[in-house]
């Protein structure tokens, strides 16, 4: 079953919200904020999970497959 996890906190200079998508989202999630800046490419190297990350700029980082589960207007 396929569930998302979303966080957010507000760490100068980490990223401050990741969503995951996948069945073990919760564990990804908190590895992902352990990583810091680098937790997106943590989870893109994770098979069959996506998500997208927010920094503490607002820049957004999405995993190469997170379209997927996006909708296009």
């Amino acid at each position: 079953m396929m569930r998302t996890m979303k966080e957010e906190r507000c760490v100068m200079g980490m990223p401050i919200e990741i969503e995951i998508v996948d069945s073990g989202a919760k564990e990804a999630l908190e590895a992902a904020f352990a990583v810091g800046k680098k937790g997106i490419e943590f989870i893109e190297r994770l098979p069959d999970f996506e998500g997208y990350q927010i920094d503490a700029q607002g820049t957004a980082t999405l995993t190469s497959g997170f379209g997927a589960y996006t909708i296009h207007t």
